[in-house]
């Protein structure tokens, strides 16, 4: 694998290595305390989320459909309420245009987001098989 920054979980999961499951207690720390701060497990979990998977950026993408339809839907009850019954004047407009500026932002960066991520995978050169057993 030519990648630097790789996570060996993961990795060898994907590799398709067999495995098993072995039970063990852990034993007490016999000394010192841990080096792993909050920030830096937090990191190390924000690296190995982003080195396997791109759902976050499928969930932005879901999440700017989502805005963008009830913008679409507040537009609709701001004009029937407009010519139904006495409104605010100029606040529904204000509230609509913002919430549909928001979801199309967020769905483009989605859109945008999952090229790039096609693009990162391109870049990891990973193979497409991996040979067991040469005979």
């Amino acid at each position: 694998m030519t990648e630097k920054d790789t996570f060996f979980r993961a990795m060898s999961f994907w590799v398709g290595f067999s495995s098993t499951t072995v039970e063990y207690e852990v034993a007490e720390r016999a000394g010192g305390t841990t080096k792993w701060s909050t920030f830096s497990l937090f990191k190390y979990a924000v690296k190995n989320l982003t080195s396997f998977t791109y759902t976050p950026l499928y969930i932005i993408g879901f999440l700017g459909g989502v805005v963008f339809l009830i913008g679409l839907a507040l537009g609709i009850d701001a004009v029937v309420t407009y010519f139904t019954q006495s409104t605010v004047g100029g606040y529904p407009t204000l509230v609509v245009l913002i919430v549909l500026a928001t979801g199309a932002i967020m769905l483009s960066l989605g859109i945008i987001s999952v090229y790039i991520a096609k693009m990162f995978d391109e870049l990891k050169d990973r193979p497409r098989f991996i040979v067991q057993d040469k005979k």
